[in-house]
């Protein structure tokens, strides 16, 4: 009895494993550049796998902070996904870098915002790009005025 009670926890906790197994590989690229014309400091958008056996992920959208005590502020912070990378030129000399189709609301900051995850453990998502974006809002109380600045894309590619 002590035997198939050891043998079906073994059976559990290794089926909990193999359930737990990502079926594929998650790889990230940066692409294009980040701009921010009146502050030279773009933001940065990173991504990496997270954990050995999930389909876990981490996208981290840095703001930089162009000077110490000089007023600027971020207004707001979004990231941008979408299914295909483009390069669309926005009224500020700077480009979207991917399809707008969600805009996901960040809180502003400055520094890192970091979004954690599992993807599903779906195999269809195989062969399938995902593409992302940061966009800033920054506020300057001299001179009351608004800019936007963009980061780097970032694309996430799900392979085998």
């Amino acid at each position: 009895m002590k035997r198939l009670l050891s043998s079906a926890v073994a059976a559990l906790v290794l089926g909990s494993i193999a359930t737990a197994m990502c079926p594929f590989t998650t790889l990230f690229f940066q692409y294009g550049a980040g701009c921010a014309p009146s502050t030279q400091a773009p933001p940065i958008l990173n991504g990496q796998v997270d954990g050995g056996m999930t389909c876990g992920v981490m996208i981290d959208l840095n703001v930089q902070q162009p000077c110490g005590h000089c007023g600027v502020f971020v207004k707001s912070e979004w990231l941008i996904l979408g299914v295909q990378a483009v390069n669309i030129p926005i009224s500020n000399g700077c480009a979207l870098l991917v399809s707008p189709d969600i805009m996901l609301p960040l809180p502003p900051a400055i520094g890192s915002t970091v979004l954690q995850g599992d993807l599903p453990h779906d195999p269809s998502l195989i062969g399938k790009s995902f593409y992302m974006q940061g966009v800033i809002e920054r506020v300057a109380t001299f001179g009351n005025t608004t800019d936007i600045e963009v980061s780097n894309g970032l694309e996430m590619r799900i392979v085998p």
